[in-house]
């Protein structure tokens, strides 16, 4: 009778507080039975959901006691929608009913006797229960942020990686080219020179002199034209190249200071591909520079030799 009492119920009266327990909550049930075996009373519901968020909410109870038999209805909350019903049977351990408790199917839950001591120990647990599972889905969370960055670093890194290997291919190709645009660029002018001697040796012959000026002409033309190809080299190189070197001297101090085994991995190749372009850039920026410088004397050359032709006509 001493264990009754601490509960305040015994098994002819369905007066008490009922805990269920379930793995995201607790539901707390407390009944009032009147001399006609009428029942009153309430249920409060607390819940977590898969992210650890906390809701919770109640009913008023309704309902009535037939011997050991317990009838109930919750109306109006927001856990349950609309009214909900249940029956079941009252035993020395509690109530166990069986109704549409969750979302309308039927399902049995037990509301064991308990006290409110009991019930604030449960509650305790369910919000530290909810406060574990926050925090680990935060720590997932900030782990897949922090994934989705590495990926995109290693994306980035791998990506110019290949951009530097292509560079050094075309690099390659045009100082292969160089020499010989330089030779060319210079062989027009001695082609004009030869050309400009010619024309004053026809002194009297004008059309042949003006056939020859002609010629001149158009061999300025061509240095012209191969001018404006160094030009377009030179803008790529200025708008292009630089910047991504640029962006790869940036990448040496981020590869240095992420040894994570991906990135590490990335970070290798991306290095022996600077390391190899690096000289290249150079030597491409330097001989950008020696063209011009040629083209600017060629160039003056061509001028002088024009001026000299249009003078004998």
């Amino acid at each position: 009778m001493a264990l009754l009492s601490i509960y305040g119920c015994s098994l002819s009266s369905a007066t008490g507080t009922y805990l269920a327990k379930f793995t995201n909550g607790l539901a707390r049930l407390e009944l009032v039975q009147s001399g006609d075996h009428m029942l009153t009373g309430e249920v409060d519901w607390v819940s977590f959901d898969t992210n650890g968020r906390l809701t919770s909410s109640s009913a008023s109870v309704t309902g009535m006691m037939d011997g050991g038999a317990v009838n109930l209805t919750f109306k109006g909350n927001a856990f349950l929608s609309g009214t909900s019903t249940g029956a079941g049977e009252l035993g020395w351990n509690g109530i166990t009913l069986t109704g549409n408790f969750n979302g309308g199917k039927v399902s049995t839950v037990t509301f064991a006797r308990a006290n409110e001591l009991e019930y604030q120990w449960t509650l305790v647990a369910v919000e530290k229960n909810a406060q574990a599972i926050a925090f680990a889905r935060e720590q997932a969370e900030r782990q897949r942020q922090e994934d989705a960055k590495r990926n995109q670093r290693v994306a980035r890194i791998e990506k110019l990686t290949a951009i530097l290997k292509n560079f050094d291919t075309e690099a390659s190709v045009h100082l292969h080219r160089w020499p010989g645009a330089e030779k060319t660029m210079q062989a027009i002018t001695s082609d004009m020179e030869a050309k400009l001697q010619q024309e004053h040796s026809l002194e009297g012959n004008g059309v042949a002199r003006g056939q020859l000026a002609v010629a001149i002409n158009q061999d300025d033309v061509s240095a012209e034209q191969m001018h404006n190809q160094l030009l377009s080299l030179k803008n790529d190189f200025t708008n292009n190249v630089e910047p991504m070197m640029a962006i790869a001297g940036r990448a040496k101090s981020i590869c240095a200071s992420d040894s994570r085994p991906d990135v590490a991995s990335a970070c290798q190749a991306f290095s022996q591909a600077y390391a190899t372009a690096l000289p290249q850039y150079q030597a491409v920026s330097t001989g950008l520079d020696h063209l011009e410088s040629i083209y600017q004397i060629e160039h003056q050359k061509h001028q002088d030799i024009m001026q000299a032709a249009t003078a004998a006509n």
